[in-house]
């Protein structure tokens, strides 16, 4: 999968405020990858910290400050429900069925507070990963 097929809902563009980091990853001055997709508005391309989707395209390591992860085809930012969904996290009716698990309840979860707990999550296979390994270092 790449990048932009993590923004599966279907949403009006976003207005931003960061319109001119926007504009210095678009100036090869300023950042030197071209094509890029996906790209974190939190990092600031005047600092020398701009970053994009991955080399194959793949989405980026998402941190607690990927809270702006700005879609070129989409013109809009991530929504926490998608970010939730890059974990393998159920986050609808459909994804829960598909997966043969409870879905991930965020009612009461504010927009701020999704976006920090997406960004400190372990995806699931990551988590099989580690028990397996676990499991497996004590026999």
């Amino acid at each position: 999968m790449v990048a932009q097929d993590f923004y599966w809902m279907n949403l009006a563009p976003s207005r931003l405020t960061m319109e001119s980091n926007l504009h210095d990853y678009d100036d090869p001055k300023m950042f030197s990858k071209k094509g890029w997709q996906v790209a974190d508005l939190n990092q600031l391309v005047r600092n020398g910290r701009g970053r994009t989707e991955c080399k194959d395209r793949s989405l980026m390591t998402l941190t607690t400050n990927s809270g702006k992860l700005f879609s070129k085809a989409s013109r809009r930012v991530m929504q926490p429900l998608e970010l939730f969904a890059t974990h393998v996290l159920p986050v609808t009716p459909s994804q829960s069925e598909a997966a043969m698990a409870p879905m991930l309840q965020l009612d009461n979860a504010c927009t701020t507070a999704s976006v920090r707990m997406s960004g400190n999550a372990m995806s699931v296979p990551c988590i099989g990963a580690v028990l397996v390994a676990t499991i497996l270092g004590l026999s």
